[in-house]
Parts: structure tokens; sequence; C-alpha cells
């Protein structure tokens, strides 16, 4: 194990849990070259399950800083709180119930060093459900700039819980924002409008468990309300335009009033390989 200038940032929140968080933390410890800490958000009261399994690992590992905040915010904002504790030039994502696959660091770390004048790099997931050896689907994302950029007007170009940013071009472009399952989709658009270097790596690089509870939180009003407002502030930066932005709501507004059998059906057989 290898340790590396940069680190990894996490929000845990008290519907995680524990097992997974346990299983998330030993995919970071196993891995080829690891982060130089790790920022642990807490995002509001938790459970003494999980806490539990944080005092574990930091009392074991002691690279793990613990950032307790009193009331549950949202993701957007305890990555936002997290982000003011990270002390690397780099910062990578991961999600409490995702599992990094032993080489993710390593392919990502190479990669940066050839190419220094990137400032966000992504990679592919593997998606499961119960038992991560058995992957129902994959998440392909498109790998260079020019494919990035296009493919960010119709849908989120990087796997979230894959990339690794740099932290002062994060901070030069508004940090993260509150706009609920899509803190990570604004991000980049106000990242890529500023003329930064991007990338995604061909290889998968982390299995992300999924449910039935993601197709649950892709639906409903507040949900489409929130993806207005993204796609309102990417009309803004002039990422698309006023038709590109209608036939964008109009495709969300199908997706939100379908059942959540079909929603299921289509992301799973039409959005994932």
């Amino acid at each position: 194990m290898i340790s590396s200038n940069f680190s990894l940032l996490m929000s845990v929140y008290k519907n995680d849990n524990p097992g997974f968080l346990r299983m998330a933390l030993n995919s970071v410890y196993n891995q080829s070259i690891c982060p130089k800490e790790i920022i642990l958000v807490q995002d509001g009261p938790i459970p003494l399950s999980l806490s539990k399994v944080i005092n574990d690992f930091a009392f074991e590992k002691k690279n793990i800083i613990s950032l307790i905040k009193p009331k549950n915010q949202g993701l957007g904002l305890a990555l936002r709180d997290g982000l003011s504790y990270v002390s690397t030039k780099w910062v990578a994502r991961m999600d409490a119930d995702d599992i990094n696959l032993p080489n993710r660091f390593e392919l990502q770390i190479n990669y940066l060093k050839k190419h220094p004048e990137t400032v966000l790099l992504g990679g592919q997931i593997c998606e499961f459900k119960n038992d991560y050896c058995k992957i129902l689907s994959r998440r392909l994302v498109p790998v260079d700039s020019k494919q990035i950029s296009e493919f960010i007007k119709w849908r989120n170009p990087f796997n979230h819980v894959t990339v690794m940013i740099k932290v002062k071009a994060i901070r030069e472009a508004g940090n993260y924002q509150n706009i609920g399952g899509f803190e990570d989709y604004d991000l980049w658009n106000r990242m890529i409008v500023r003329g930064y270097a991007f990338h995604n790596l061909p290889d998968d690089l982390v299995l992300v468990r999924v449910g039935d509870g993601m197709y649950e939180r892709r639906g409903g009003i507040k949900y489409f309300q929130r993806y207005i407002k993204l796609k309102s502030n990417s009309k803004k930066l002039g990422i698309i335009n006023r038709k590109e932005e209608i036939i964008s709501d109009t495709i969300m507004m199908f997706n939100i009033i379908i059942p959540k059998k079909m929603r299921a059906f289509l992301y799973n057989r039409i959005l994932r390989h």
C-alpha cells in the first residue's frame, strides 16, 4: 500500500448501512495507492452503529478526519463543507456504499502524471444490487473532452463517485451547490465553461450499489423542479440553447410521470449497458 498526495471526500447520513460503509472504507485501504487523508462528513445525527464503523477505522488508520454536522443539509452542502478540510491538491469522491476496484486510484494517478493539464478525471462504473460479483449493468460515459462537451447537454458526463478533481478548480468554479440530485452535474457545467481540461478513463473504477430507491428518487415534482433549475443554469452558462432546454425539460417531465417500474426499465435497457 502506497500513500499519495490526494484526499478522499465522503458523506455519511443516518440511513446509510454500517456494513456497506465498512466495505466501502475497506475498498479504500485495499488500494494499491491510498489517499493521504479521508474527509468524512457526518451529515446530521447518525446512529451508533455507523459511528462505531467510523470510530473503528479512525482509531486503526489515523488518517480519517470526521466532520460532524448537527443537522442534515444534503450532499452538496456536506461536500462543500468537507472540501474546506482538504489539505491536498487533489480530491477523490465516493459514496458510503460504493466499492472501489483495487487499482482505481493508481490508474487515475498515473493518468494525471502523464496529463498534468487535466483538472477533472472520472471513469466507468459497474452496478450491482445485492452481490457485487453479479454485475447488472454499466454506466458508460464518454472519454475525451469533445464527446464530454456534447454529452453534457443531455446527460451527466461523469460518474460522480469515480472522479478525482483538482481542489483549486472546484473552488474557482464556485464549489458544490445545494441542488439535490444534481450537485455534481451542476458543478461540471460550471467547471467546463471555464475551459478546464477534463477526461474519463475507459476503465471500470467503482462498483456502485443500486436498488429500487434509485428509481423512486428520480421521480416526483421536487426532482423535476431541481432539474429545471439545473437546465436553466446550463442555458445561462451557454452550454445549451433555449430549444435544447425545452427538449430536456420535456423529456424529464415524461420521466417523472411514468410508473417506477417503467422508469427502471428505461434506465436499465436504454441508459445502461
